[in-house]
């Protein structure tokens, strides 16, 4: 019988639950939608603000208050929200890895710049730099997940630049300079691969504070306008009904914390294992 590899760690009890998290996330916003046909837009003056179902019939979670149906719009909320994640992951982390590499890799005054403006950034509370991003810009989704991108830049920069400079004075890079790589193919063949393990567990971290930031923008009405399937702006639709039709108001509620608790769980247990002390792969 083959022995398992020992260079292949096993998954700890909070990686398997945040994974799953995540993908029952992406199974409710992927195939839910496609699975039972659902409709989030469709307005039901009959069925307004039911709580549930009865006598086996009816919406499976209940109605809003338009008659619209609750586990359609949480299904289509969930596709909302692993949008949003992407996008702003792949953007914060793809302008945060080139400045961080421009600011480790060549230091002197454009490190300078660069580090100072994102400590300038830093000292601001994210969701409240997200608000005055997104007052700036102007209500509505994109511009919610634009002050979501601004709040997850920095992360990316400092981290990516710290290991690059780390990088930067080991001997190996000396000995690529005397052999004749150039700045780009150092940066790209020595120092860039370096950096992918944190990365990769800051982007998991960042998926859920990008999620978690654009509700909350939705949630203040800087966010996702109606009738878009969005949870924070669900959580706002649903406020005067909160003592006559509470689940309205639980239910994306409890879909946005589990959520956000997954992807910060695996998130964590990622960054343990693929950033140990002085991780680097050399």
């Amino acid at each position: 019988m083959a022995k398992p590899s020992p260079d292949v760690p096993a998954m700890s009890a909070s990686q398997k639950v945040g994974l799953t998290v995540v993908l029952l996330l992406v199974l409710l916003g992927g195939l839910a939608p496609v699975a039972f046909d659902l409709d989030p837009y469709t307005i039901s003056s009959q069925l307004r603000a039911e709580p549930g179902v009865s006598k086996g019939s009816g919406p499976l979670l209940g109605t809003d208050d338009l008659g619209r149906d609750v586990f359609s719009r949480l299904a289509y909320g969930a596709r909302s929200s692993v949008s949003i994640g992407v996008f702003v992951v792949t953007v914060s982390g793809a302008l945060g890895i080139f400045l961080g590499l421009m600011a480790g890799v060549n230091g002197g005054w454009i490190d300078t710049v660069v580090m100072q403006v994102i400590d300038v950034v830093m000292t601001v509370p994210s969701i409240l730099l997200a608000i005055v991003v997104a007052s700036l810009l102007g209500s509505g989704l994109a511009t919610a997940m634009a002050a979501a991108t601004t709040v997850a830049l920095p992360g990316f920069v400092r981290i990516v630049r710290s290991v690059a400079a780390l990088e930067m004075k080991k001997q190996y890079i000396q000995a690529a300079r005397t052999g004749g790589s150039s700045t780009f193919q150092i940066l790209w063949d020595e120092v860039l691969p370096n950096c992918w393990a944190p990365i990769i567990a800051q982007a998991t971290l960042g998926f859920g504070d990008a999620i978690l930031n654009v509700a909350a923008l939705g949630f203040l009405g800087l966010g996702a306008k109606p009738p878009i399937a969005e949870w924070g702006a669900m959580l706002a639709d649903a406020r005067p009904f909160i003592e006559s039709n509470p689940h309205l108001m639980v239910l994306p509620g409890v879909c946005l914390m589990t959520t956000v608790f997954g992807f910060s769980l695996l998130g964590d247990t990622l960054q343990q294992q693929l950033n140990p002390k002085g991780g680097s792969r050399r």
